[in-house]
């Protein structure tokens, strides 16, 4: 009966336990579909990705970059990329991220931009408006002045629910 009531009591308490938060939480390619499928909806909410940089600009006061958003496939070890990607306009110079970096970013979802390619197809992009970076390569993290208070709940690996309770 001892037994029965240890094994019990040991299932409960380990089912109620919370996994270890992530640092640097991100949401993964899923949500990036949404924000792709319907962007308005998302316009000037708070979201964070992770994936490697293509087409990175940088000049005095603001970097701006791409990243091919992707996923950690637990088991393997390896990561699953989008075929999208999304454009990040940091207005903060001095970073070290540079094309092939792996990084995560945080910020809000700016309202979608449109415009004709060079087939004269009508294409449209989400961008948005990072708040902090975290350059994985370098493992250097960047946010902006005034974001102190959400960096460091994302850096700790608050989770993305509670940090979305926090509105500009």
């Amino acid at each position: 009966m001892k037994k029965t009531l240890l094994v019990l009591a040991s299932l409960i308490v380990t089912g109620c336990a919370r996994p270890e938060p992530t640092r640097y939480q991100i949401f993964g390619i899923e949500r990036f579909r949404q924000i792709k499928n319907n962007p308005k909806r998302h316009v000037g909410k708070l979201y964070a990705f992770g994936g490697r940089v293509i087409n990175a600009e940088e000049t005095q006061n603001r970097t701006i970059f791409e990243i091919l958003i992707q996923d950690d496939v637990p088991i393997s070890g390896r990561r699953v990329t989008t075929g999208g990607s999304l454009l990040v306009v940091y207005p903060g110079g001095g970073t070290t991220v540079a094309e092939g970096h792996q990084v995560k970013v945080i910020g809000y979802i700016r309202g979608p931009e449109v415009g004709r390619n060079v087939f004269g197809n009508t294409v449209s992009s989400v961008k948005l408006d990072a708040i902090a970076v975290y350059d994985s390569f370098t493992q250097f993290p960047f946010w902006l002045m005034g974001e102190q208070e959400l960096f460091e709940k994302w850096k700790t690996g608050e989770p993305l629910t509670e940090v979305l309770s926090i509105r500009r």
